[in-house]
């Protein structure tokens, strides 16, 4: 026993064999990553490829896919990728645990990098692939390189979509061109399509700058975003775009993101035994819409509100008439109790005027005498003090 403990610990300090290889891109390579053996690879671009891309004027997007089906979560591999200045770090499998449990497992993983406008013989992918499993884990590998472009289809004036696959180990990016679309505000719809399984995630509109940022904070601190279970629109202003935009599509493991209520419309309950759910997607831009439908819209609520403008008046004319003399017999009763009014009024001075002459000049009371005779004596000391 003593000495097989020994025996063990001599193997944990054994260094493994690093093989330094070149590969092409745009092909399917396959490694045995062990303990024993270490991989650090680079991917280079063929002269073929070269000229072909040289008569391409439109940036290219580098892809890398991984596939690790035998990789275990106790010796998992590690790997690292590198494209000119963005290097990414993982494991597979890919796994997410929430409270000691384990809700998401991938063998697989996607990364989308930075598009390029220049495709030469410098123009490489770096990776480095290791592990401490005892038993070869077969890696599969393949490169691709993509126009930022081709993924769109043309559906009518104005108007593109795309598709594609997403999980919590594949973010995926699309590139769009605002000149492509005249109105100034663009619609992006992002729907779920048919035979998908259920996945809180994440829609962010980014620069076209690298890096771009594909992590679920990265994506909200440094994107125009908006979370998305069954489908989300934004509306991107080509004026803060001119450059065009990166749509960024990334899927979390958990649904503590979409903030669902009602535990019954959590994914948890839909993808009962999927330990790696995907889901698929539907990508929509458009404008949302024209100047000149903007300009029709306008002058045909202005046609409108004239249309009803000139009925009331029609109405107006033929339906509400008065008669001139009706007018005039109320002009001449306002005038009849105006006249009345004066009178009483002119009465009415002239019979106080002669009573305070009355008063004044026969009996001799002033203003005094005639207070304390109207409100008593009492009131009048009681204001006097």
């Amino acid at each position: 026993g003593l000495f097989e403990g020994l025996e063990e610990e001599e193997d944990e300090d054994v260094q493994p064999r690093t093989d330094v290889e070149i590969r092409s891109i745009n092909d399917t390579h396959v490694f045995d990553v062990s303990r024993d053996v270490e991989y650090y690879i680079k991917f280079e671009i063929s002269q073929e490829l070269k000229e072909i891309y040289e008569q391409d004027p439109d940036k290219h997007i580098f892809q890398v896919n991984f596939a690790a089906i035998n990789a275990k979560t106790t010796t998992p591999l590690d790997v690292t990728v590198r494209q000119f200045t963005r290097i990414i770090s993982f494991q597979l499998p890919n796994v997410k645990r929430v409270d000691g449990e384990l809700v998401y497992k991938s063998q697989t993983k996607s990364v989308d990098f930075c598009p390029v406008s220049d495709i030469d013989q410098n123009s490489t992918v770096l990776m480095t692939l290791t592990s401490s499993s005892k038993k070869p884990i077969k890696v599969t590998v393949r490169v691709l390189i993509k126009g930022k472009n081709a993924d769109w289809k043309i559906k009518e004036a104005e108007a593109f979509e795309s598709k594609t696959t997403i999980t919590p180990a594949i973010t995926r990016i699309r590139y769009f061109q605002t000149d492509l679309i005249s109105s100034r505000y663009i619609n992006v719809k992002v729907n779920t399509r048919e035979g998908s399984d259920c996945l809180c995630s994440l829609v962010s509109i980014q620069q076209p700058h690298c890096p771009f940022h594909d992590s679920i904070g990265s994506a909200m601190r440094f994107g125009m975003w908006s979370t998305m279970l069954n489908s989300t629109t934004i509306i991107v202003d080509s004026e803060d775009y001119k450059n065009g935009f990166i749509i960024v599509l990334v899927a979390a493991a958990t649904d503590d993101l979409c903030h669902i209520v009602d535990p019954q419309n959590r994914c948890s309950v839909y993808n009962v035994n999927v330990t790696d759910p995907r889901k698929k997607v539907h990508i929509r831009v458009e404008g949302n819409s024209s100047r000149p439908i903007y300009v029709y819209a306008i002058l045909t609520i202005l046609a409108c509100y004239g249309g009803i403008a000139g009925l009331t008046i029609a109405i107006s004319v033929i339906n509400f008439k008065y008669n001139y003399h009706d007018f005039e017999k109320i002009k001449g009763a306002i005038d009849m109790y105006t006249q009345a009014g004066r009178e009483k009024l002119n009465q009415i001075s002239e019979n106080f005027v002669r009573k305070m002459s009355e008063h004044h000049v026969l009996e001799g009371y002033h203003i005094a005498d005639g207070l304390q005779k109207a409100l008593g004596k009492s009131l009048i000391k009681k204001i006097k003090s």
